[in-house]
C-alpha cells in the first residue's frame, strides 16, 4: 500500500459521500508521502465542508506550497481568506489559480466578484476587467444559471 493508492481510496469514498473514511485514507497518504499536494487539497475540501475554515485554509495552504499549479487549491485559499479579510491575498490567490488554469471559471468567477465589491469601479477600464472575468466565467460555464444570472 503506498500514498497513491490511499489517495484513490479516498477520492473513491468521497465519490460515495463517505467523508469520515475518505478523510481517514488522505491522512494516511499524506502521512506516507508528505509531499501529496492533492491529498492535502481533498483534506482542505473536507474540512471546509465541515465548516472548519481555519484547518481548511491549512491544508489549502500547505497544497499551494506543494504544488504551486494546484489552482483549485489557490481557488479554495482564495475564497476562504477573502472570507477572512484578507482581500488581497486572496486576490492573488485567483491570479495564480489563473496563471496555471486560465480556463478555470470559479477563478474567473471570483476575481470578479471580489473586484466588484472592493473596486470603486470608477473607471471604465475596471469595470471592463469585471465584466471580462465575469464574461470568461460564463464562456467556460454556460449551462450553470449561476453564472448566466450575473451576466
Amino acid at each position: 500500500i503506498n500514498a497513491e493508492y490511499m489517495g484513490n481510496m479516498g477520492m473513491l469514498l468521497m465519490g460515495k459521500k463517505d467523508t469520515r473514511n475518505a478523510e481517514a485514507m488522505f491522512r494516511e497518504a499524506v502521512l506516507l508521502d508528505p509531499r501529496l499536494a492533492d491529498a492535502f487539497y481533498q483534506l482542505g475540501v473536507i474540512s471546509e465542508k465541515r465548516g472548519d475554515d481555519s484547518q481548511a485554509t491549512k491544508e489549502f495552504r500547505s497544497a499551494v506550497e506543494l504544488d504551486k499549479k494546484h489552482d483549485m487549491a489557490h481557488v479554495r485559499l482564495g475564497f476562504l481568506l477573502e472570507e477572512q479579510g484578507s482581500k488581497d491575498t486572496a486576490e492573488r490567490h485567483y491570479q495564480l489559480a489563473l496563471e496555471h488554469n486560465e480556463g478555470n471559471a470559479m477563478a474567473h468567477f471570483n476575481l470578479a466578484y471580489l473586484l466588484e465589491r472592493t473596486s470603486e469601479l470608477k473607471d471604465r477600464k475596471a469595470k471592463q476587467l469585471v465584466e471580462d472575468h465575469y464574461r470568461r466565467a460564463l464562456e467556460l460555464n454556460k449551462s450553470d444559471p449561476m453564472y448566466s444570472a450575473l451576466i
